[in-house]
C-alpha cells in the first residue's frame, strides 16, 4: 500500500462498515472546490455523518459505493459521496472519497442497495 504524506489528508473518518475513509487535499482542491464549490462550505457536517448515512448504493460502473447522506447543500436536498475502495490511478492509497456533491431525491442512482434503504 502507498503511504500518503501527512501534509496531504484532510480527513480521515470510519465509515458505516467501520473502514477508515480519506480525504486527500488533491481531491478537494482539484475536483470538489474546482466542481462543487457549495460542497466546501458542508465538509465538516459530512465528516460528522459519515457513518450513518440514508442509503449506500454500489456503483459497478466505477467501482465504487455512493453514499447518500441527508445534508441539505446548494439547493439539493441531499449528498452523494463517491468512495473508492480499490486502486485508484494504478496505486492503492486505501478508501478515497473520490468526490462528493448535491443531489435531489428524485436523482438518486440506480444500483444494488448495499446499507440502508432507498
Amino acid at each position: 500500500m502507498t503511504k500518503i504524506p501527512k501534509n496531504e489528508i484532510v480527513f480521515k473518518v470510519r465509515d458505516w462498515h467501520g473502514r477508515e475513509v480519506t480525504l486527500l487535499k488533491s481531491v478537494l482542491k482539484n475536483h470538489i472546490a474546482r466542481f462543487h464549490i457549495d460542497e466546501i462550505l458542508i465538509i465538516q457536517t459530512v465528516r460528522a455523518e459519515f457513518n450513518r448515512p440514508r442509503v449506500v448504493i454500489e456503483n459497478t460502473g466505477a467501482h465504487s459505493e455512493n453514499a447518500i447522506f441527508n445534508v441539505p447543500c446548494g439547493g439539493h436536498q441531499c449528498i452523494l459521496v463517491a468512495i473508492k475502495y480499490r486502486k485508484w490511478m494504478g496505486r492503492w492509497f486505501g478508501n478515497l472519497i473520490a468526490t462528493f456533491y448535491g443531489i435531489d431525491e428524485s436523482a438518486i442512482p440506480p444500483g444494488r442497495v448495499l446499507y440502508g434503504k432507498r
